[in-house]
């Protein structure tokens, strides 16, 4: 669902009456746990679970244990997303790696050869750019961002996909390329995950999965090591 910070816990309750069996779920609910990027959002998820579910959650930051060292210079300020990412990551493939988040902003975190989280990069989103082009350049409208047929477009909807989908993916490249090289290794291990993940990642050859549930996975695995209970048998959601 999409997220609004204007919308109550009532609305999301009733958003999610519209697309599950509530009772039921309510039922096989062992714990909550929240990862969040929208302040106001917080406590709206937090009474959520408490009103639903009746249960107090986990909301990741500062505290929590993920199991992930944190070597950057500020560790409170990096987003609990990332994290959330970074450890479902290493339980995926291992370390070093990285995974690219592409949501509102493109993401990348990084994990080095010792396991620590090293920090990473963060861009505009693809969703974010297009709109700014389609708002800002007059003669330009708003096109279905699908992968064009080459990268000279022969047409004005093709030149657009072109910059916008292959500009992107040569971006990824080039900041992967230097992630790698900085590390110092042969071969460096990137996810994807994130709404626009599905279109890009077949575009990005440095990219070798996709997992569009990534974070939940992460989420998941963080409760687990909290509260110090046993992974379960498999950590794909």
């Amino acid at each position: 669902m999409e997220t609004k910070a204007e919308r109550t816990a009532d609305e999301y309750i009733a958003l999610l009456k519209s697309i599950m069996t509530l009772d039921q779920a309510a039922r096989e609910v062992d714990g909550v746990a929240i990862t969040c990027v929208v302040p106001a959002m917080v406590p709206v998820a937090v009474e959520l679970a408490q009103r639903l579910f009746h249960k107090e959650p986990l909301v990741v930051g500062p505290g929590v244990k993920t199991g992930l060292s944190l070597k950057v210079d500020q560790p409170r300020e990096v987003g609990p997303d990332r994290i959330v990412n970074a450890v479902a990551g290493v339980d995926r493939v291992g370390f070093p790696m990285v995974v690219v988040d592409f949501g509102t902003a493109i993401t990348f975190d990084v994990v080095d050869q010792g396991g620590n989280y090293r920090g990473g990069a963060i861009a505009p989103g693809i969703g974010l750019s297009a709109k700014a082009l389609f708002q800002g350049a007059a003669r330009l409208s708003a096109v279905e961002l699908t992968p064009p047929p080459s990268a000279i477009g022969h047409n004005t909807v093709d030149a657009i996909r072109s910059g916008l989908l292959l500009g992107y993916a040569g971006l990824i490249e080039g900041l992967l390329a230097r992630i790698q090289a900085e590390l110092g290794v042969d071969k460096l291990p990137v996810i994807a995950t994130g709404g626009w993940g599905a279109t890009l990642a077949p575009l990005c050859p440095a990219i070798d999965l996709y997992d569009p549930h990534l974070t939940l996975t992460g989420l998941v695995l963080i409760w687990h090591r909290h509260f110090g209970l046993p992974l379960p048998e498999t950590s794909e959601v």
